[in-house]
């Protein structure tokens, strides 16, 4: 056989097309390729998603990790083999789409995730994100070709930047799963869950049942009280209150003063804001002082050990005492999917959308005891009827699906697949109607059990769709025998509702004071748009903007901003003259609030800048603000400092610079407080969560 020499000490037989060496370099390239590919998208991914959202789970890691690490073990093995056994010439291509292919996962799933909405069953607008779509594949498709025309020209570097490329991505993973599980909240696995039992037993004497049928918004309501008549003759004695103003634009932000009377507290995550509430209200121990007993049906994700004892239906313990490989697959399945919608490219990520209440429908297979919102099942326990035995008086609460997406119900309460034909709303609108077949099976379920006279029915919802804070109400006294009304009384659900049932449980039944409300009557009430400036479930709450509602609760122009409340900020560094300030709250030189972190735009009617500055001011200071962009045709600015105002003018430009002088009376103790009045904010999409817009503020210094 001919020989080639290629080293002193070093033969090789001619033909011989791969060299020990450079087998051995292929070999650690593939293993590190195939390492960080699968723990980027099979392990990164999914545990990163449980983190970011620990607190909102009713599972621990624990439940996942034995499938993550069967599904990476199964990735890495297929990823190996794939690598090694494809032939030399093609190994160089093969390496780069694999470079490409953790590159663009692990871009998109970190960078890119901005502009996509809450997954709660909602349909996505996808055609409005075009745009976005467009310039997501055109990412994609950079990132794809050239470690591709690397590898024509440049096939000799490809295994060095496969290498670098892995270990750097593995590196920044592991110390982000480090981190992220480290501040992460504390899994609860010893608190308490909400028992299913006893749901329907009711008391001989008094029954207060509040039904809180989701997101049941009150022009839903109104239709049907103009194109049902059927569904309206079976509400007599029940009097819809149409003009009700709202709590908050989501459930978490809603159902705790729903519960309690009590505010969910600026400063705090919706989580231990509710534990605040459970621990402050009163409201409990009135009830048991008027011999009632307490059950609150709702997931448990919005309970807290704390009203253990108070709650009769509240239990010490974990949800998933009995994890089982049923409940590992499933909850696994779906934290994939999770993951896989935040990583996918945007044109892919339909095929992941899901509503991930589906994680809290999971609990059923861990714990049967667990109370778990499904509305057919509900209505299937329902018309095994009420048992009413209790010596007690009883106060029940049933959270509802109500109409909240997916909206796949009908009035008889089977599930229909719509089509795309049928507008969302119309979805939304068919599925009320189907909280109209519970009630109206409720009641026929009392009048059965002869406790319909001594029942106070009231149905209401945390919020609406697309007016958040108009909700429906009607209510229903013990006793009560009159045809169907509508009351435009001007309502608060979240300073009338708990002081309703106080009176109702003190017998004041139609003597309680939500019915002496007048119509016309011009009344102090408030509604909540409660901010979360970086996440919705664990972040802390930044801000609470009160809305006084002065008008009719339907009519998005009755919201007027009243005040912002805001949470104290981290300390900062102190501020040399001369430097920038960025506008949000990562700010390093200056405490910000009331602007979003992504866009620097004001979401209320007031904002806020405080500084402590590095040298003495003795003069009067020079004051730069950079804006963006003015909403509407012109905004009015309202400067204030230390409560003594500097500026203010209505200004019609974008992309402007305004100066103002600051007198050094102004400040005081070396600090600087200016107060930001925006009167004009504008609204324009309905009362939700980042509805108010008046600047975009870029950055402000002072001279």
């Amino acid at each position: 056989m001919d020989r080639q020499i290629t080293h002193e000490n070093t033969i090789i037989p001619n033909g011989l097309t791969n060299p020990p060496k450079e087998r051995k370099d292929n070999i650690i390239t593939a293993i590190l390729l195939s390492f960080a590919f699968s723990f980027n998208l099979f392990v990164f991914a999914p545990l990163d998603s449980y983190f970011s959202g620990k607190s909102s789970f009713w599972f621990s890691i624990q439940t996942i990790i034995p499938i993550v690490l069967i599904v990476f073990s199964a990735s890495l093995v297929f990823c190996l083999l794939v690598s090694l056994l494809m032939p030399k010439k093609v190994k160089p291509y093969l390496f780069a789409l694999m470079i490409s292919g953790l590159v663009c996962l692990y871009l998109q799933g970190n960078f890119l995730t901005r502009g996509y909405p809450t997954l709660d069953g909602s349909p996505i607008n996808w055609k409005s994100m075009i745009t976005k779509g467009t310039i997501n594949t055109i990412i994609w498709v950079i990132i794809i070709v050239v470690p591709l025309v690397i590898a024509i020209f440049k096939k000799n570097i490809i295994n060095t930047m496969a290498k670098i490329i892995s270990i750097i991505i593995i590196g920044l993973e592991i110390v982000t799963l480090i981190t992220v599980s480290i501040t992460a909240p504390s899994y609860k696995d010893d608190t308490c869950y909400v028992s299913n039992a006893n749901k329907f037993n009711i008391s001989k004497q008094n029954n207060i049942l509040l039904i809180l049928s989701d997101s049941f918004e009150s022009r839903y309501m109104t239709r049907i009280t103009k194109e049902r008549p059927d569904i309206v003759k079976n509400l007599n004695d029940f009097t819809y209150f149409n003009n009700t103003s709202g709590i908050g634009t989501l459930t978490n932000l809603s159902l705790p003063t729903i519960m309690t009377g009590e505010l969910l507290p600026v400063g705090k995550n919706a989580s231990d804001g509710t534990k605040e509430c459970l621990q402050k209200t009163t409201f409990f121990d009135y009830m048991h002082e008027k011999n009632y007993r307490v059950k609150i049906y709702t997931e448990s994700d919005f309970m807290h050990s704390v009203s253990i004892g108070d709650i009769d239906n509240l239990k010490k313990g974990c949800i998933n005492q009995n994890t089982n490989a049923e409940v590992r697959k499933k909850v696994s399945k779906l934290i994939y999917k999770y993951s896989f919608f935040k990583y996918a490219p945007h044109f892919a990520k339909q095929r992941f959308v899901l509503d991930t209440a589906q994680f809290n429908s999971t609990i059923q297979y861990a714990n049967k005891d667990v109370y778990t919102i499904d509305d057919k099942a509900f209505y299937n326990e329902l018309n095994q009827g009420f048992h009413p035995s209790d010596d007690k008086n009883n106060f029940t609460l049933y959270h509802l699906n109500g109409p909240h997406p997916p909206a796949t119900l009908n009035e008889k309460m089977v599930t229909v697949n719509w089509g795309k034909n049928v507008h969302e709303d119309e979805r939304r609108y068919q599925q009320s109607i189907s909280q109209m077949t519970i009630l109206k099976t409720m009641i026929a379920k009392l009048k059965e059990t002869n406790s319909y006279d001594n029942t106070t029915i009231i149905f209401a919802a945390d919020h609406g769709n697309s007016i958040f804070l108009n909700p429906v109400l009607m209510v229903k006294p013990t006793n009560e025998k009159s045809e169907f009304k509508i009351s435009s009384s001007p309502i608060s659900l979240a300073s009338d509702l708990v002081p309703f049932i106080k009176d109702t449980a003190a017998g004041k039944g139609k003597d309680a004071a939500l019915f002496k409300i007048p119509e016309d009557s011009k009344r102090e009430r408030y509604a909540y748009n409660f901010i979360f400036n970086k996440g919705l479930y664990d972040e802390t709450i930044s801000c609470i903007t009160a809305f006084a509602v002065d008008g009719i609760a339907s009519d998005f122009n009755s919201y007027k901003i009243a005040k912002d409340e805001y949470a104290d900020g981290n300390p900062k560094n102190k501020y040399s003259l001369g430097d920038t300030i960025n506008f949000n709250s990562l700010s390093e030189n200056a405490y910000i609030n009331g602007v979003f972190d992504n866009d620097n735009r004001t979401y209320g009617g007031h904002a806020l800048v405080k500084v402590a500055f590095k040298e003495k001011i003795k003069q009067d200071l020079t004051a730069k603000l950079k804006i963006g962009s003015v909403y509407g045709e012109k905004q009015r600015l309202i400067i204030k400092a230390n409560g003594k105002t500097v500026y203010d003018n209505a200004l019609k430009n974008s992309n402007c610079e305004i100066t103002f002088k600051i007198p050094k009376q102004a400040i005081q103790n070396n600090q600087l407080e200016l107060n930001f009045e925006l009167p004009d904010a504008m609204g324009s999409t309905g009362t939700a969560w980042n509805a108010y817009s008046a600047f975009i503020f870029h950055s402000i210094s002072f001279e």
